[in-house]
């Protein structure tokens, strides 16, 4: 994975009018992929008073500002929260939020356990509208999901492989709790135990995109296949007690860039990182670090991660995420909280099964 942190900075920009944010306001940016999220810095044009310095987990802020000409910038946060490179100072444009209208969906009955698709036509979509699945006070996030440009067309890509079967409804929202609800629009009608099906063109080998004849890189990639450097890896994490992130401040952290373990960094350049996920026990840790210090979406795949196998992290993680629930229960929104509370249940199984 490249992390290339010169992609997307821009907030949507507007030539510098004097702006007012009302009641249902907001700035949003596009996202970029391998933050943990992102600082959001808004400063007085003439008098250059930061105005706004905030940290934000998602691509968009909601904000309440004055009269005035503002400018913006932006900087990616590593895994440990730290700004890795900042934009330029630029005009912003503030947005006003819109609840999703939906003229067109096409309702979706489902008989087997395989990625499904569903297609929206209306306005009001935008990079930060979020998706969901709904069924008896449950919510179950849609991640994968296409805009375009326009805003009026929306289509998703759902995975069923971890939902049960039954009647869902589709819930959008946008920035604000704007929201638009299609009750009955997807029924899914395999049995409880049905089997997730694949499709092959899914699984087709991608390419190593470093070079072969880097002999670092060959040496690194023999060290990886290494049965002894895998099980001494997976040993070493298995074997820390007490808490998992008091280790990670030991851990050696080289590349300045990134904020990264060393470990997880395979290469290590100015302006972007490749990471090195070659073991199972890197991208436990890196699923670790993405529960942990990701943003929104981040730790929504990082609950899954932790729910399709017991692993040597599942110890570490169980205890953080008592302790998210203990101490920000209140303010995860309820689609989150489901998603840590299911990933307990399957640790507590995991705990069970290797402690009979």
């Amino acid at each position: 994975m490249i992390v290339n942190k010169y992609l997307a900075f821009a907030l949507l920009l507007l030539a510098a009018a004097p702006l007012f944010a009302g009641p249902d306001d907001y700035v949003e940016w596009k996202p970029i992929p391998g933050s943990s999220g992102y600082q959001l810095q808004v400063r007085d044009a003439k008098t250059k008073r930061i105005m706004v310095d905030q940290f934000v987990e998602g691509t968009y802020l909601d904000v309440d500002l004055q009269v005035g000409h503002f400018e913006q910038r932006l900087a990616p946060l590593s895994p440990f929260g730290k700004p890795l490179i900042w934009s330029d100072w630029r005009p912003l444009n503030i947005l006003v939020a819109l609840s999703p209208v939906v003229d067109e969906a096409n309702a979706v009955e489902v008989k087997e356990r395989r990625p499904f698709s569903m297609f929206l036509r209306g306005k009001n979509f935008t990079p930060n509208t979020r998706v969901f699945l709904k069924k008896d006070g449950n919510s179950i996030p849609v991640p994968n999901r296409s805009i375009n440009a326009a805003g009026t067309e929306l289509t998703l890509l759902v995975n069923p492989a971890t939902i049960p079967p039954g009647n869902y409804s589709l819930y959008l929202e946008n920035p604000r709790q704007k929201t638009w609800t299609g009750e009955s629009l997807v029924s899914l009608k395999y049995a409880e135990n049905a089997v997730a099906v694949v499709d092959p063109k899914d699984q087709k080998d991608v390419k190593n995109p470093l070079d072969q004849k880097d002999p670092r890189t060959q040496k690194n990639q023999r060290d990886q296949k290494d049965p002894k450097n895998q099980n001494k890896t997976q040993q070493n994490k298995s074997e820390v007690t007490g808490d998992f992130r008091d280790h990670l401040r030991t851990m050696p952290s080289t590349c300045k860039n990134s904020g990264l373990p060393d470990e997880l960094v395979l290469k290590c350049y100015k302006r972007y990182i490749v990471l090195n996920l070659s073991t199972p026990a890197k991208v436990e840790l890196f699923n670790y670090l993405m529960v942990y210090q990701g943003n929104y979406d981040d730790r929504m795949r990082g609950y899954s991660a932790f729910r399709d196998s017991c692993n040597s992290m599942s110890r570490h993680t169980e205890s953080l995420l008592r302790e998210r629930l203990a101490q920000s229960g209140e303010s995860l929104d309820l689609a989150e909280k489901q998603q840590i509370q299911g990933t307990l249940s399957f640790i507590h199984n995991c705990n069970a099964s290797s402690n009979p």
